[in-house]
């Protein structure tokens, strides 16, 4: 019996061969319904390009993390844009513009300024995370700083304020759109019953 994954969308369904999934043998395969994005003929290859561009960022980050103190701030690999952009903060070194330049080969590369590395963004985002109040923190996809959400309504203490303010990256903060919710059930009971 073989095992697949079919994907709909942005979700992924696990396929048994030869069964529907309602699990009934059908002998059909499964098959996206969507229209294929990004202009693409295909599903399939959408997904090969995509393929090509997360290995090419994959060999670009190896090469990069050789050294000790990398320039890189991030990538988009997204299938659509027909390009793998890395942004690189600083000069790219020798060892990893080789790279780049193979993999060019298989896949356009673009490499844009970056104004972080993702080493500064990263060990930024563990310091603000310790603040609960600060629900979600992550690097921009350009690595021009960090996205910072707050839930809606709530305010700051003074203390994760003072760390936002004195983050040595960029921040934009938003507020998240969903709010704490009180969960009511009995296998949510609290004192007092």
């Amino acid at each position: 019996m073989a095992l697949g994954v079919a994907t709909t969308g942005a979700t992924a369904l696990p396929a048994v061969a030869g069964q529907d999934s309602a699990g009934a043998a059908s002998g059909s395969v499964l098959a996206i319904s969507e229209p294929v994005a990004g202009g693409f003929a295909s599903w399939g290859e959408l997904f090969e390009v995509q393929g090509r561009m997360n290995a090419a960022a994959a060999a670009i980050a190896a090469a990069a993390n050789s050294s000790a103190h990398s320039g890189l701030g991030s990538f988009i690999a997204a299938p659509e844009n027909r390009e793998l952009r890395v942004y690189w903060h600083g000069n790219v070194p020798s060892n990893v513009e080789a790279v780049i330049n193979q993999m060019r080969t298989k896949i356009p590369v673009k490499i844009l300024p970056a104004r972080f590395t993702q080493e500064q963004l990263l060990r930024e985002a563990a310091i603000l995370s310790r603040h609960r109040e600060l629900v979600e923190v992550g690097p921009l996809p350009d690595a021009s700083g960090l996205q910072v959400k707050t839930r809606r309504g709530a305010d700051l203490p003074s203390q994760a304020q003072s760390a936002l303010d004195n983050a040595k990256v960029a921040t934009v903060h938003t507020q998240d759109a969903t709010t704490l919710v009180q969960l009511v059930s009995r296998q949510d009971d609290q004192s007092p019953y």
